[in-house]
């Protein structure tokens, strides 16, 4: 869902009625006063992910007027985002470390056509699945996961041999 500069309030609102959230963070370096200070913020603005059933949704955003439903254009027609369990289940092990060299892209900033299935099988993002692509400006490969036409992840993984191609 989306929640304009509110994403702090949506997250602890829909906790504190029980419901499983996630807000992407990554920490920032901000100047306050002139001393610097590391911060966490939303990586990606706006963006709240909301684990409900649709009559819940449905509900949550009738007690929340600014939340809104997140949309793609599918064969000319605006459709609710939904992203399935185990692509959500994946993106939020790969932006739980907080500390790893991740980027964040507009699925239009990438040939995501191009590059081989591949899975991590080891480190600290074993398991997640994506594509193997090389991104302008980076010295190493990357492994990027999409979320539908809503951003793709691109990771680094530090040893070569934890990548295993995926047979198609």
């Amino acid at each position: 869902m989306s929640a304009y500069r509110q994403e702090k309030k949506a997250e602890t609102a829909l906790q504190l009625r029980g419901r499983r959230c996630f807000v992407p963070k990554r920490y920032v370096v901000k100047t306050i006063q002139g001393k610097k200070i590391r911060t966490l913020q939303p990586a990606i603005a706006n963006l709240v992910f909301v684990f409900a059933s649709w009559n819940e949704i449905i509900s949550i955003k009738q007690q929340l007027e600014y939340l809104q439903f997140q949309t793609l254009v599918i064969q000319n027609k605006r459709r609710v985002m939904i992203v399935p369990d185990d692509e959500m289940e994946q993106f939020i092990h790969i932006v739980s470390q907080l500390e790893s060299d991740i980027c964040y892209y507009r699925p239009d900033e990438l040939p995501l056509a191009q590059g081989q299935q591949v899975r991590v099988i080891g480190g600290q993002f074993n398991g997640v699945e994506g594509r193997l692509l090389k991104i302008a400006g980076k010295r190493q490969k990357r492994v990027v996961l999409q979320l539908e036409s809503l951003l793709a992840i691109a990771i680094t993984v530090e040893n070569p041999e934890y990548i295993e191609l995926i047979k198609s």
